[in-house]
């Protein structure tokens, strides 16, 4: 009988551990190996954020720009839109030397001649950025500057380089 017990527990053992679903294991292993890597991209996606946002404000305070504490509101608008964000700044800079010479918040000239004020600084980012994702070719500063700033009311081409060299200075 004892030989029998042993006999019925080895193979018990031996058929038991073979009918063993890893499917599920392994599943979960692949899955913990993924959320894993998710974060690893979320945490190096918020650093690259706030090195930008950073970025934006050390560079904003180097002009004395009242616009400053708005840093994050350039970065993050600008995703929102897929705009660059440098050009977000830039646009600032020509238009109002960053927010210090501007009215009602309008930092960028944005439908200034129909008298246009914000609520905020971040309010008018924010505008901006969605108006120019709708309404304009984003793909080069040239294509934004002849309905942006068109010649009959800028020099074009200085406005072009102006923004150029704002975003080149980021």
């Amino acid at each position: 009988m004892k030989y029998f017990l042993i006999i019925l527990i080895v193979l018990t053992f031996i058929y038991g551990y073979k009918q063993i679903n890893y499917e599920p294991i392994t599943e979960k292993l692949e899955r913990a190996a993924e959320l894993r890597l998710e974060r690893e991209r979320v945490a190096a996606n918020k650093r690259e954020f706030d090195n930008r946002v950073q970025g934006v404000k050390k560079f904003l305070v180097h002009y004395n720009s009242p616009m400053a504490d708005s840093a994050e509101s350039f970065v993050s608008c600008a995703e929102r839109h897929r705009i660059n964000y440098k050009l977000l700044v830039a646009i600032s800079g020509k238009e109002s030397t960053f927010g210090r010479y501007q009215r009602g918040f309008n930092s960028f000239g944005w439908d200034i001649h129909r008298g246009r004020t914000f609520n905020s600084f971040s309010d008018a980012i924010c505008t901006v950025a969605e108006g120019l994702s709708k309404s304009y070719d984003t793909s080069s500063i040239r294509k934004i500057a002849y309905r942006y700033a068109p010649d009959f009311e800028n020099n074009t081409e200085k406005w072009i380089k102006d923004v150029e060299y704002f975003m080149s200075q980021l």
